[in-house]
C-alpha cells in the first residue's frame, strides 16, 4: 500500500563520468543536464558541468587543481536545485546563489566552474 503512495517529483538526467585518483581520491564529472517535471516543464543545462571531489583526506591533488583554476566548492544536490529551479514556489534558500547562477539557462551556456 505505501508504495501506491509514492509518485514522481522530477526526472533527473545526466552522463557521469569517475574517476579515481593516485591520492585515493574519487572525482566525478557530471554533464547534459536536465530535469523534467510530471507536467512536463523542463530545465536543461548542457553547458553546465558539476565535479565532486571525496577522499579519506582533506583535500586532494584535484581539488588544488580545481582551486587553481578558480573554481571553489559549493554545495549542490542535483534534486533539490532541480526542483527549485522548476517549482520556485518550494523552499530553496539553501540554493538560491545556484539558482541565480549556473542553475540559469543564460548562465550555462558560458563555461562554469562550479565543484562541489
Amino acid at each position: 500500500e505505501r508504495a501506491d503512495d509514492l509518485h514522481v517529483a522530477i526526472t533527473t538526467r545526466y552522463r557521469r563520468a569517475t574517476l579515481l585518483a593516485p591520492d585515493d581520491g574519487r572525482i566525478t564529472i557530471d554533464t547534459d543536464l536536465s530535469w523534467m517535471l510530471p507536467d512536463g516543464r523542463s530545465l536543461d543545462l548542457p553547458g553546465l558541468v558539476i565535479v565532486e571531489t571525496k577522499s579519506r583526506s582533506a583535500a586532494t591533488d584535484v581539488d588544488r587543481l580545481l582551486w587553481r583554476a578558480r573554481c571553489r566548492p559549493q554545495p549542490v544536490s542535483k534534486f533539490a536545485t532541480g526542483l527549485a529551479a522548476l517549482r520556485p514556489e518550494l523552499p530553496h534558500n539553501r540554493w538560491a546563489r545556484l539558482l541565480r547562477g549556473p542553475f540559469t539557462p543564460e548562465t550555462s551556456k558560458e563555461q562554469l566552474c562550479a565543484a562541489v
